[in-house]
């Protein structure tokens, strides 16, 4: 290799290792090679293998000393050892510390299964009820649609079909992964058609095996579901609780992990059942919103609590409704006829704390802040002045290479909740709304979403915070 096509070939490296497309053993391999001054198109192209999202290879042998003497020379060492409390870490100074900072973590892409199709059973329900689905002749199934029969209709008047465990199912997987569905065949169109079915469920050629291994693994378990869920209980024997909170399909993180960091009390107060079956969820500034009993499809869609509680579902629908009604905001999510989902989706947290607290919001970014001013802002906020909220790095690109992946077990483009900071420590305490998914590197058995990570790996994953306005003198 040349020296210009070597140092661009190293930055690439760099980049690939920092994002994870490259393991220990393909770094070293690939580093090995043009040392040995190999073909520049020769490393190039195993270089082109190796980061491919479908490949993992780790074979041959390969000693941590070699693991350090690669990342020596691609000054990654050099990079970790100059992090500074005193300076604000761009994202490759966050992404350095991720990988450097836990060196036996090596995460192994999982191997394909080869081709899958649409589960039998969903295929047949789609063609057996896609003419009554949609509604307006369009050939189409959109959202909006999918919506209307999920809510049971505009007054009730599709409930029965809502309330039936095997269209429930079928509806809520839909809703769930119709952006999936409708590029079965892509060239027909947006909205699922049945040309989109048929596709997915004869041509495994160009099926997404992952992808449509969650498909149907989520179609059967929204099955097995809806068989036991046909009984409503009483709201009053629901635990309404902040840590029992588990989030749905719907992107409320931000109304979740806000509502997370209320008092039980505070919460609690916020429900009340009526004497007509309907509803009234109490919002911060005498709002109040009468909601309707959530349909079975609504209730595996949406968020529940402990042993399938629908509150928390209640919180998102009262929440969206009340989100409709603000001036300009339909428009704002680039649909014709948004549904009630789509109101749910997104919410921001400066109308979380609105809705749910009263109060003012003070968001800051820890892209704009060092470690130091990170643990001072933790210090005066956490435990002052209601709920602490966060949020992840920013959700990567599917198709490139990104520094911003995270493959510690926090999600990317996430919400949590900040439960706690220990300045002793320098420890910081959070909550995922969905009741799982923790931070790998301190997992423990009870399996509730509430983890603990030192404070420089909660500055090197998150990239904001945000809590109430303080006092002036405060």
């Amino acid at each position: 290799m040349n020296p210009v096509s070597q140092a661009n070939l190293r930055d690439r490296m760099k980049e690939a290792y920092l994002g994870y497309r490259l393991n220990q053993p393909e770094l070293v391999d690939l580093l090995n090679r043009g040392s040995k001054a190999e073909k520049a198109s020769v490393v190039e192209d195993l270089f082109t293998k190796y980061t491919a999202k479908e490949t993992d290879w780790r074979e041959g042998s390969f000693t941590s000393e070699q693991v350090q003497g690669a990342l020596q020379s691609l000054g990654l060492k050099e990079q970790f050892q100059g992090l500074s409390e005193d300076r604000v870490w761009s994202a490759e100074d966050r992404a350095v510390y991720r990988r450097l900072s836990q060196p036996t973590h090596d995460p192994v892409v999982p191997v394909s299964p080869g081709p899958v199709v649409l589960d039998p059973r969903l295929a047949a329900k789609l063609d057996q009820d896609f003419a009554s689905w949609d509604r307006d002749g369009s050939t189409r199934l959109e959202k909006s649609e999918l919506d209307y029969l999920m809510s049971g209709g505009f007054y009730g008047e599709k409930l029965e079909v809502a309330n039936d465990p095997p269209t429930a199912a079928a509806l809520a997987t839909v809703m769930r992964y119709h952006s999936l569905l409708e590029a079965g065949n892509p060239n027909d169109g947006s909205g699922i058609s049945l040309t989109d079915v048929v596709a997915w469920t004869a041509d495994t050629e160009r099926v997404s095996s992952g992808a449509m291994i969650a498909v149907n693994e989520v179609y059967a378990e929204y099955l097995e579901k809806a068989q036991g869920m046909t009984d409503f209980r009483a709201l009053d024997s629901e635990t309404i609780a902040p840590g029992e909170i588990r989030q749905g399909v719907s992107g409320s993180c931000v109304l979740l992990a806000t509502a997370a960091g209320l008092t039980e009390s505070a919460l609690a107060s916020k429900f009340q059942a009526n004497s007509n079956g309907t509803y009234t969820i109490s919002l911060e500034g005498d709002v109040t919103e009468t909601v309707t009993e959530p349909s079975l499809a609504e209730r595996l869609y949406q968020s529940q609590g402990k042993d399938a509680d629908r509150w928390p579902a209640l919180l998102e629908i009262a929440a969206a409704q009340h989100r409709a009604t603000q001036p300009g905001w339909s428009s704002q999510r680039g649909e014709e006829k948004p549904g009630l989902r789509s109101f749910i989706n997104g919410i921001e947290p400066e109308f979380a704390f609105a809705v749910l607290t009263g109060k003012e919001m003070d968001q800051r970014s820890l892209d704009e802040m060092t470690l130091a001013q990170t643990r001072e802002l933790l210090t005066r906020v956490v435990g002052q002045n209601g709920p602490v909220i966060c949020g992840s790095r920013p959700t990567a690109s599917t198709d490139f290479i990104n520094c911003e992946e995270l493959h510690n077990g926090i999600a990317n483009g996430h919400c949590y909740s900040v439960k706690g900071y220990d300045p002793d420590t320098q420890t910081v305490t959070l909550q995922n709304p969905t009741h799982g998914k923790e931070w790998e590197h301190h997992k423990d058995e009870s399996k509730d979403g509430v983890f603990s990570m030192p404070l420089k790996d909660f500055y090197s994953s998150y990239r904001w915070v945000a809590s109430a306005k303080l006092d002036a003198a405060a």
